[in-house]
């Protein structure tokens, strides 16, 4: 009984995002094949290309938009989808796949040869067990968490419009947004960064370096990455009620 008063309400979600993954397979199949051949690249030791994907992250809430209105507007219609359904399905489809590719970067920056090599940047290493472990660095998750976020705020910055233009100025405004949500953020990691030296200084203490700047930084950075998620969600909410 109780599985069936549930599906009214689970059904149309359901329905709107198998409708968003076959709308949106060409983007999810062209992503992933970029993503296997920079990994394959990467691996190889041939180039590490995170770059790419980062941007390519940045660019697929405008890439999702739609190709053709009318003929979605009808499949939806068809299959009794609301608008509200069809913008959660697309932003969540949009989220995953752009974390998606993130996490690709990361291992491609990672694995890639100038970080795979022993790039003090990236890869470090660990004494356990009488092993010598390579472990990735403070300054590499520092790294990563300054794009992966400014990634995700740059959703939140044109994500409403993008759900309906993909016009040459979204993809600009995209990437624009991405690059000043960059600065951003590593203006608040470098702040972060700098407080163990300025209360060092301030309590007459001798200047702290290493791990203890960089801890903080990474923290600071997870922070603004894990708050662009919560306010994806909230604005989400917003355009699907704006829909």
């Amino acid at each position: 009984m109780s599985a069936t008063l549930g599906r009214p309400s689970t059904a149309p979600r359901d329905r709107a995002l198998r409708l968003e993954l076959t709308l949106q397979r060409p983007l999810l199949w062209g992503s992933g094949v970029v993503a296997a051949l920079l990994l394959l690249a990467a691996i190889g030791q041939f180039a590490r290309l995170g770059n790419v994907l980062i941007l390519l992250a940045v660019s697929v809430p405008v890439a999702a938009a739609p190709r053709d209105p009318a003929r979605e507007g009808w499949l939806s219609g068809t299959l009794g989808i609301s608008r509200a359904a069809r913008v959660r399905a697309r932003v969540r489809v949009v989220l995953f796949t752009q974390l998606g590719l993130l996490l690709a970067a990361a291992v491609v920056i990672l694995v890639g040869p100038q970080g795979g090599g022993g790039d003090p940047a990236t890869l470090g290493r660990v004494s356990a067990g009488g092993l010598s472990l390579p472990v990735p660095t403070l300054a590499y998750w520092q790294d990563v968490v300054i794009w992966a976020s400014a990634a995700v705020w740059s959703h939140i910055w044109v994500g409403r419009d993008a759900l309906h233009d993909a016009s040459t100025a979204m993809w600009a405004r995209a990437l624009a947004s991405y690059l000043g949500m960059y600065v951003v953020v590593t203006a608040v990691t470098f702040g972060v960064r700098m407080l163990p030296l300025a209360l060092g200084a301030l309590l007459g203490r001798e200047p702290v370096a290493g791990p203890a700047q960089e801890y903080p930084a990474v923290l600071a950075g997870a922070a603004v990455f894990g708050a662009g998620l919560l306010v994806l969600r909230w604005r989400s909410r917003a355009w699907a009620q704006a829909a």
